[in-house]
């Protein structure tokens, strides 16, 4: 005959487990579970200010971030000239706008004035602007470079109006005042000193760009010219790693075979040991990995030491450091 106190017991203990169930029904504010109720999240953005007259729009931008000395020859810089009746960032009021204008575009560093590129373009967006990447040094800190828009005249004789802006400020200029500066960046580093994975960023197509973890070039940042970049959509899912990944290597492998192409193991790493199995499995499976220092970000000396272990990994993606 069962005993009314222990089911009794059971009966709260049910009561509890459904509680904390329905408490992580919402993660970072929003409701998960099939008929909860709708919640604004809020933080939407304010679509831009529309204008009456249509604006000339100017920005620029290097198509791949980085370049890589000993790899890269040539740089492109992608500008857009455009016309638009909304207020966005490098927009700015010009009168006589008409697809038969022609546009002067200079390309100069900033902390010396060098001009790297000038071409004459016409309205378009995505438009290339290459040059040799040999008038400049690689370093580990970004160059600022300039571009300068000068809207040519119908009228030769006449004196064209100048911009200047770019892709990352936000610059709105009156075309009786074309004296604005602003800048965007250029980075040219030297090869991996570390070895093994480098990543680049694809402005153009919005995709990062690795090479194959088990090419003699490890990742990136060996061999010179031996293996293709090739475009990287991630696509995989962040985990607890004490509590999952490390007590169960065989999930990495179950997540190649399902299509993931990386993995987020989420701190802390209780256990060095099952940390390092993990990350040389995901190595040999040829997932990518993120690395989570959402604990340490604001710890210079506990960033470093991380940084140092993990850094000559063939297969290190991201560094992470914290959420919103």
């Amino acid at each position: 005959m069962s005993n009314p106190l222990i089911l009794h017991v059971i009966f709260l203990l049910f009561i509890v487990l459904d509680t904390l169930v329905v408490g992580q029904d919402t993660w970072c504010g929003k409701y998960y579970r099939q008929g909860e109720k709708e919640v604004e999240p809020g933080g939407r953005y304010r679509p831009p200010e529309l204008s009456p007259d249509p604006l000339l729009l100017f920005r620029c931008d290097t198509e791949i971030k980085p370049y890589i000395h000993g790899e890269d020859k040539v740089a492109n810089v992608v500008v857009d000239i455009g016309i638009t009746h909304q207020n966005l960032s490098g927009s700015f009021p010009m009168l006589d706008i008409t697809p038969d204008r022609q546009f002067q575009v200079t390309i100069h560093t900033t902390d010396d004035g060098h001009t790297l590129a000038k071409e004459t373009l016409s309205l378009g967006m995505k438009q290339p602007i290459s040059f040799p990447l040999d008038q400049i040094q690689p370093r580990s800190s970004a160059y600022e470079i300039q571009c300068r828009l000068r809207v040519l005249p119908r009228d030769p004789t006449t004196k064209p109006v100048v911009y200047q802006m770019d892709s990352v400020e936000s610059i709105i200029m009156d075309v009786e005042t074309p004296d604005g500066t602003a800048v965007t960046r250029l980075y040219y580093l030297p090869p991996n000193p570390h070895g093994h994975s480098t990543v680049k960023m694809d402005v153009i197509r919005s995709v990062l760009l690795v090479r194959d973890q088990s090419s003699s070039s490890g990742g990136g940042g060996g061999v010179e010219g031996t293996t293709p970049w090739k475009p990287l959509i991630p696509f995989g899912f962040y985990t607890s790693f004490d509590n999952y990944l490390a007590k169960n290597l065989s999930i990495l492998d179950d997540a190649k075979q399902r299509g993931f192409n990386f993995v987020h193991p989420v701190p802390t790493f209780g256990n060095m040991t099952a940390l390092d199995l993990i990350l040389d499995r995901m190595e040999e499976l040829g997932l990518w990995l993120v690395y989570d220092m959402r604990w340490h970000y604001k710890n210079r000396t506990a960033v470093t030491e991380q940084v140092e272990r993990i850094r000559a990994r063939k297969n290190i993606l991201v560094w992470y450091t914290a959420d919103e």
